[in-house]
């Protein structure tokens, strides 16, 4: 088997793992989004959804993406030398956590949250962990146990947070502490596996190492930062030109994209990896531009397919009481800013794998900038879809520049034709989403988005059903044609 085969075989089986690891999460978050927005008020759930999910990304800036670089300097030690990476990593994450008591502080006291800094606080402690072990995890090759992890805290998390909505009755705050609950568990599990943290050395901490670490992620940290503005920066506004409920409204209408965020994770997971080992290749570049074009057509399809059934499909997700129609019709913009972040952060991994970080910075500066411009532009024409459309506008600009500045390292074409067809047919399934007649359009909608998904996917369709044949022929693993 070449090389190149083996890069696409070993991304389609990590991709099949990583799928296994996080699709109970991504079910138990679909099932809870029903239980969230019937049991949490409209002034206060976007709130809260809003503080757990600022709090990640705030570990990520005050802590350099620390697990980024563990996982990419893993990839250059051999097998005995790893655990020393995370010690490194480790001791890094010490020094910068005075970073994120003081970022936490004034994040709260602007959004007015300061009562919730003592449960944040444990949650970032937890969430750094759990990250630092993922990340370890993987670069010691324990993709299975990422998986079977990633399956018992989804369960924890969901019935935990059952509990506390329901039982307990604590309203926003069963978001943060079923959080917390299930990622202890996972570092409880992972260390019990792994024994990183009790084989730990003073010896394995090395200063020289430590600060090639950090020149290495302090770019994934700026970068973070203006990623922080480019994303969440609409929320806020939101926030306080409209109020919570406005905000409740937008957080709803995101849900959607939950389908679609759960393939962007699994291919993320595994694409990394594959990046980080083609990184010395010298046809790494059409590797890199196959990938993306394969990855912008079922990223593609995913839509056509998804934004047609939003109708039949939203109200199951989301309480109709709080959300009705004027939610539901923020969706297709949310779909659009959630598809262009999902590509942009394909081109980031690239820089990654390149070791040009701090490239990456000037892209995502780029983009805060133009989503912020737009918001305030936007806003005062088209109301609350001002958020989404900002947003995909700056993912756009981020996608575009990062395209453009890969091309001096490495040659990566996106497939034009299949972006074209893509947004042809998005535009008329919009269309028909707005025109809000009968049981005809949605017929119409439905088998339009299906047939185009279909014909854009055929490449990846057949070579399914070839795959198919092929294992069927040679018989069950373990037999004479076994690999």
């Amino acid at each position: 088997m070449s090389r190149r085969e083996g890069s696409g075989t070993g991304l389609a089986r990590r991709m099949l793992i990583y799928f296994i690891g996080n699709i109970a999460t991504k079910l138990i978050t679909l099932l809870l989004s029903r239980l969230q927005t019937g049991l949490i008020e409209p002034v206060s759930f976007g709130s809260y959804a809003l503080a757990t999910s600022i709090l990640p990304q705030l570990v990520s800036i005050a802590f350099f993406e620390v697990w980024s670089g563990l996982l990419r300097f893993m990839f250059d030690e051999e097998e005995g030398e790893k655990p020393r990476v995370f010690a490194n990593a480790l001791a890094l994450s010490l020094i910068l956590s005075p970073l994120f008591l003081i970022s936490l502080a004034l994040v709260l006291y602007v959004s007015d949250s300061t009562q919730l800094y003592g449960p944040l606080l444990l949650m970032g402690i937890v969430t750094l962990f759990d990250l630092l072990y993922q990340f370890a995890s993987r670069g010691l090759g324990l993709n299975r146990l990422f998986a079977a992890v990633g399956i018992l805290s989804s369960l924890v998390l969901g019935l935990s947070q059952i509990l506390f909505l329901t039982v307990f009755r604590l309203g926003g705050m069963a978001m943060i502490w079923s959080a917390v609950l299930a990622a202890a568990l996972s570092v409880v599990v992972y260390e019990s596996r792994t024994g990183l943290l009790r084989g730990l050395r003073r010896s394995h901490v090395s200063a020289a190492r430590v600060r090639q670490l950090a020149r290495f992620c302090l770019p994934l940290a700026v970068n973070a930062t203006a990623f922080f503005a480019l994303s969440k920066f609409n929320e806020f506004y939101i926030s306080r030109v409209a109020g919570e409920i406005a905000l409740s409204r937008l957080t709803a209408a995101n849900r959607m994209g939950m389908f679609v965020n759960l393939f962007i994770t699994v291919f993320s997971l595994a694409w990394q990896e594959t990046a980080f080992a083609l990184s010395r290749e010298e046809e790494r570049g059409e590797m890199y531009g196959r990938t993306l074009r394969r990855y912008i057509r079922v990223l593609g399809g995913a839509l056509l397919c998804l934004l047609p059934l939003t109708r039949h499909v939203f109200h199951l997700l989301v309480d109709r009481r709080h959300y009705g129609a004027e939610t539901s019709a923020l969706v297709p913009a949310a779909l659009l800013a959630i598809a262009l972040s999902a590509v942009a952060n394909f081109m980031g991994h690239l820089f990654s794998a390149e070791k040009r970080t701090e490239q990456l910075f000037y892209s995502t500066l780029l983009g805060a900038v133009v989503n912020v411009a737009a918001m305030l532009v936007l806003y005062p024409l088209i109301g609350l879809q001002a958020a989404s459309v900002a947003l995909a506008i700056g993912f756009l600009a981020n996608f575009a520049y990062r395209l453009i500045l890969i091309q001096s390292s490495v040659r990566v074409q996106p497939g034009w034709r299949d972006l074209i067809f893509i947004v042809l047919i998005y535009g008329l399934l919009t269309l028909l989403f707005y025109h809000r007649t009968g049981t005809v359009d949605s017929f119409v909608a439905v088998a339009l988005g299906g047939g185009a998904a279909l014909f854009l996917l055929r490449r990846e369709i057949r070579e399914l059903w070839q795959f198919v044949g092929r294992r069927l022929r040679s018989g069950p693993p373990g037999g004479h044609h076994a690999e």
